[in-house]
């Protein structure tokens, strides 16, 4: 009988252990894992059938005992190390590979360890390891991989599937009617001796189609989430500012204006730098858009 319940223990403890750093600091930090782009419905979907797959199987699929399982673990997490590729990630891929062999293939509380740490820091980029608050989420994370491969060693890989794509779901859920609650989609409007602007939010269940018009002083849009639009309007010879996008699964219907002040104390003429530039400014001023 594969007990080892101090896995089960220490994956209680790290999601209480986020939950206080959650309660206790104050202030806001974005990490990679709130960068969240597209419609709620293909994510969600996504989020409950294929990724429980593969990360299960990726993650536990090696305690699972199952040799091609075992085989295909290895490989899948080869492939995330590519795709998501930083130095933490390649070292614990390759101590987890070391331990392996040191141990000839055999069960090692070293290596349970190393795992649960490694499926918790996949998700997340280095640059989200700068702030305290980016711990809560990643003790999260690293609770719910030990809970996870509890299940795989005492019961088998199906039941951590199950599992985890109920957790998944319960998230989602959770963030759906935050969203819906928390969010207001009334219709607004500023102007400024800059800008006019009149915009109004859209919950982006499904994907839309996109409709945009732009010239050197004003566009409208609709169907677009923040990130998008200001890529859209942003010149192509403009190196890309680095931006998170504050409202996941919001869309936006904006009608976006630049004044003539602007022009004129400038005395030259606008282009779409100035216009991009002017709609940044307005995205992070209304907390929409946020630099990474």
């Amino acid at each position: 009988m594969r007990i080892k319940n101090w896995i089960l223990y220490s994956g209680i403890g790290c999601l209480l252990l986020g939950s206080l750093i959650l309660y206790f600091f104050d202030g806001e930090y974005l990490n990679s894992r709130q960068d969240i782009n597209g419609a709620f419905l293909p994510i969600l979907l996504f989020g409950i059938i294929i990724a429980p797959v593969f990360e299960e199987i990726a993650f536990r699929g090696y305690f699972s005992k199952i040799k091609k399982l075992q085989i295909l673990s290895l490989v899948i997490l080869l492939l995330y190390v590519i795709i998501f590729f930083n130095i933490i990630n390649l070292s614990l891929f390759l101590l987890f590979l070391l331990l392996l062999i040191i141990n000839k293939g055999k069960e090692n509380n070293f290596i349970f360890i190393v795992s649960i740490i490694f499926f918790g820091v996949m998700h997340y980029k280095i640059s989200d390891f700068t702030s305290l608050l980016a711990f809560n989420s990643i003790f999260f994370q690293i609770g719910f991989g030990a809970i996870l491969l509890w299940i795989v060693i005492n019961f088998n890989l199906k039941r951590a599937i199950l599992l985890h794509s109920l957790i998944n779901l319960t998230l989602f859920t959770f963030e759906y009617f935050y969203i819906i609650n928390e969010t207001d989609f009334s219709q607004k409007r500023i102007e400024n001796k800059e800008i006019y602007v009149e915009w109004k939010k859209e919950f982006n269940f499904l994907p839309k189609r996109q409709e945009i018009t732009a010239s050197e002083t004003s566009f409208e849009a609709k169907n677009y989430d923040a990130l998008e639009l200001y890529r859209a309007i942003q010149p192509l010879d403009k190196k890309e500012k680095q931006l998170f996008a504050k409202e996941p699964f919001i869309s936006y219907t904006i009608n976006f204006q630049l004044k003539d002040s602007i022009n004129a104390n400038s005395g030259l003429g606008l282009d779409l730098d100035e216009l991009a530039e002017q709609y940044l400014k307005f995205s992070i001023e209304h907390n929409i858009l946020a630099p990474k």
